[in-house]
């Protein structure tokens, strides 16, 4: 499973991750997209395809703890949003992923 890499220096702001194009029926559609929000204490993913692979986004804590959030009911209305961690120790780097298939986004700062 892909993991993200911690990055330093990045600066604070809720950002956003689209990708990675590895979906669809010929695999070059955006798989999803998600991000951070909330001061950093939410996490969001959003399968994009109706493809059968599922999308996460990964996560890494300032503390350096990591997990994930997943669409989980795939490409049907909701997204998974889920509250990760408190504003003293933000989420810091966010990273899609293509669960099936094992793809990932280049990290980002969040």
């Amino acid at each position: 499973m892909a993991t993200p890499v911690t990055v330093k220096g990045w600066s604070a702001h809720d950002a956003q991750a689209y990708g990675p194009y590895f979906c669809g029926s010929i695999n070059t559609a955006q798989c999803g997209r998600g991000g951070v929000t909330d001061g950093h204490t939410w996490v969001w993913a959003c399968d994009d395809q109706s493809d059968g692979k599922g999308y996460a986004v990964y996560y890494t804590l300032k503390n350096g703890k990591t997990g994930h959030v997943a669409d989980s009911n795939g490409h049907s209305s909701s997204c998974g949003n889920v509250q990760v961690t408190i504003s003293s120790n933000p989420v810091t780097i966010i990273q899609g992923v293509d669960t099936t298939d094992d793809v990932a986004t280049d990290p980002v700062g969040a």
